[in-house]
């Protein structure tokens, strides 16, 4: 009945962690190591997101997670031997320790449970299909208990989460009792009619029935029908007490399912001996250690789930002071993150990523995209509303309330600080950039400094760290986001208490591997030691490119671009690791170019354009920078010169002075081709055409060609053109300029 339920928001689970994938280069991407949370996720495999809150629950169980770890192979036989031995091999229980032993050790991410489904025999895609978590809850533990009969935990979920409730019916005329007794793995808890969790459980276990009128009791003692009441009470509490609250119910008029957003709040400890039967001998004390969250509606929807982090085995830090993180195309080959400190870098990566310019409403987006939190959320506490934010920092963003629109500031003041900008600052210290750099830092430091002063007192204990766990993502937050739980589409849905009195060994404080067996761990160890040399691999894989060195010997200068001498080797090939630097890069360009390499040159980039070849950015004065901090990439032209002249005739570098295609008619049927820059004026342009035309320049009239809506168009370029350069004029590769002597023409 709940096959197709919640899968609305499944993508939202998971966009921040991509599977292993294939680059451009065909290499496959290696999992991740873990974030500095030292906490590992889980990943979806399409809708299990009720499945991974559930798993990260037990996992951080203490007493479920120990009495797991303590069944060895004796027990539970291998998963090795599951075909050949002719013991019985538990296979469930031996892929949850896995699936455990990696959460808590193995340096990914995230962890695939694949072969934890595949061990429920679910097939046919039976993962795909979302469950209710109650729902599964349930079958989960019956699947645990039946693969562990015959074992010395046979009673483990029992003796963690069962508990029982007696049911009574008490005689209002002889004060007969009848009780039936059932045993219980969760409570549930209407949300309708109740403001709180003691409000639930009081109606359920403290207030009673009276049946009386139509329906009345009959009583076996007294032989008829008699007034009574109706109630039931806790006898036995688990020591991990489960509470469902129940948010899906049916509305029977409209015929509709529904999803009762209404307040409920649930306290972080709970006292229980108001609802038991007898609370004499028995530990009542409970504190919240699990909330499974379900965010949408009846019909779609996501779970997640905060977790408190018992035995301290992540590493907590306070939210509002963690660093942004913009996740970058892992297929680049690239860092796999650009670190903002603060909301001004986080948004001027967005900018600058974004032709510098957005509306306001589509950065929110691309905030709430790239980082998983809102600005609301992550920012609006300490910088205010974003249009504040941006009117303060008027230096960096120029916000247009009339356009609903943000511009990065286009100036050397800011411009070095663009995250994805290719080029470093060489200012002097004392410069603007220098000094607008500073300021921004001293900010920063500033707020930081002011909200660690403001929450110091409020910092949790070990032990009382909190954590969300959404599929693959984790990331700490602060106890006082249950609150926020308590009501809306996203809200509490299960909630799990462990008695107080449970106390932890000192030697589980802090340690993963704790009551795991050393072969196991040895295992998972292997594992990390291999993905690490995949990474490795990768990293030197990825980073390896294969540049071509040109040198200048080979080339001429000819109709406006650098064009290659017949018969002539032009480049060699050369492989390098983009990390290294500059320096070292010329070092290799000496050992294999060996002659050809000149006592003293520059190394510019050049790149093939329609009118030939062009140099770009000189990178032979950057020796400290690393070749991968440049414009410089896999199948690269470099160019080796003087850095003045190629053969006799002077060159100049830069895209300022890209040379464009041009096809230069004139007379009655003569034309040539060649590249001019883009940076000549008009004026220059008519003089180098007098040149190569022999037409005197006060002779001569230039019309651009055009074709519009399949007319052949020429429009003269006027007098109030000639300061305008070629780029100004808008001219492109392939463009067609019609010259002409203006007397010969008359």
């Amino acid at each position: 009945m709940f096959d197709c339920l919640y899968t609305v928001d499944e993508e939202l689970s998971t966009r921040s962690q991509p599977e292993a994938r294939p680059t451009s280069r065909g290499l496959d991407v290696p999992p991740k190591p873990r974030l500095n949370c030292g906490l590992a996720g889980i990943k979806n495999q399409g809708a299990t997101c009720y499945l991974n809150a559930l798993l990260q629950t037990l996992l951080f169980t203490p007493e479920f997670r120990e009495y797991l770890f303590r069944l060895d192979e004796t027990e539970l036989g291998k998963l090795c031997s599951k075909n050949a031995s002719k013991n019985k091999v538990r296979i469930i229980p031996l892929q949850l320790q896995k699936l455990f032993a990696k959460l808590l050790l193995s340096d990914q991410q995230s962890i695939s449970t694949s072969e934890l489904t595949d061990s429920f025999g679910w097939v046919n895609h039976e993962e795909l299909q979302q469950h209710d978590v109650q729902e599964l809850n349930r079958i989960l533990f019956a699947a645990i208990e039946n693969s562990l009969v015959g074992t010395s935990g046979r009673n483990l979920i029992r003796k963690l989460y069962h508990g029982t409730i007696v049911n009574q019916i008490i005689c209002c005329q002889c004060g007969r009792v009848r009780e039936r007794e059932e045993d219980f793995l969760d409570l549930t808890v209407t949300i309708a009619g109740n403001s709180s969790l003691q409000d639930g459980l009081h109606s359920v276990f403290c207030d009673v029935e009276k049946m009386e009128g139509k329906n009345q009791y009959r009583c076996e003692n007294c032989d008829k029908l008699v007034d009574a009441t109706k109630g039931a009470r806790i006898r036995l509490l688990p020591q991990i007490l489960t509470v469902s609250l129940l948010r899906f119910s049916f509305d029977f008029t409209k015929m509709e399912r529904y999803k009762d957003t209404d307040r409920i709040s649930f306290p972080l400890a709970l006292n229980m001996s108001r609802y038991l039967e007898n609370p004499t001998g028995q530990d009542t004390e409970f504190e919240l250690f699990s909330v499974v969250i379900h965010r949408g509606g009846a019909f779609g929807g996501h779970y997640h789930v905060y977790i408190r982090d018992i035995d301290g085995l992540g590493n907590w830090t306070d939210p509002d002071e963690e660093d942004i993180r913009l996740p970058t195309n892992l297929s680049s080959g690239e860092v796999d993150f650009i670190e903002c400190q603060s909301p001004v870098d986080l948004i001027q990566t967005l900018l600058s990523m974004n032709n510098r310019q957005m509306t306001i409403d589509k950065l929110c987006s691309e905030i709430n995209k790239q980082t998983g939190v809102s600005w609301n959320k992550r920012f609006k506490k300490h910088y205010g509303p974003i249009t504040k934010f941006f009117e303060k920092y008027s230096d960096i963003f120029m916000l247009d309330k009339s356009n609903n629109l943000i511009t990065l500031v286009s100036n050397e003041k800011t411009e070095h600080l663009q995250p994805d900008d290719k080029r470093r600052s060489n200012s002097p210290p004392g410069d603007d950039c220098a000094i607008q750099e500073q300021q921004i830092a001293h900010v920063h430091r500033d707020e930081k400094h002011k909200r660690a002063q403001s929450t110091q007192s409020a910092l949790p204990i070990d032990g009382y760290h909190w954590f969300d766990f959404d599929d693959a993502r984790v990331q700490p937050i602060l106890e006082k986001q249950l609150e926020k739980q308590f009501s809306g589409k996203e809200s509490a849905y299960m909630l799990f208490y462990r008695k107080k009195s449970l106390e932890r060994p000192i030697a589980a404080k802090n340690n993963p591997g704790y009551c795991i067996s050393d072969e196991i761990i040895s295992e998972v160890l292997a594992e990390n030691d291999k993905l690490e040399k995949e990474r490795q691999e990768y990293e030197t894989a990825v980073n390896k490119i294969t540049v071509q060195i040109h040198f200048s010997g080979s080339y001429c200068f000819h109709d406006g671009a650098l064009q290659p001498l017949p018969d002539c080797c032009t480049f060699i090939e050369l492989e390098f690791d983009q990390r290294k630097t500059i320096a070292k890069f010329q070092d290799c360009i000496s050992d294999v170019g060996g002659e050809l390499v000149p006592e003293n040159y520059d190394l510019h980039v050049m790149k093939e354009l329609p009118a030939g070849l062009h140099l770009y950015d000189c990178i032979s004065s950057e020796f400290v920078l690393k070749l991968k901090d440049l414009n410089v990439g896999d199948g690269c032209k470099i160019f080796i010169w003087n850095g003045r002249k190629v053969q006799t005739v002077s060159v100049l570098a830069g895209e300022h002075c890209e040379p464009l295609y041009l096809t230069v008619i004139h007379g009655e049927s003569s034309q040539f081709s060649m590249g001019f820059p883009k940076n000549l004026t008009l004026v220059e342009f008519k003089m180098n055409i007098s040149e190569l035309t022999d037409i005197p320049v006060d002779h001569l009239t230039m019309k651009r060609v055009v074709i519009k809506d399949g007319v052949t168009k020429a429009i003269a370029l006027t007098y109030q053109d000639l300061k305008a350069t070629l780029k100004e004029l808008k001219m492109k590769d392939g463009d067609h300029v019609l010259v002409e002597d203006k007397l010969l023409a008359k």
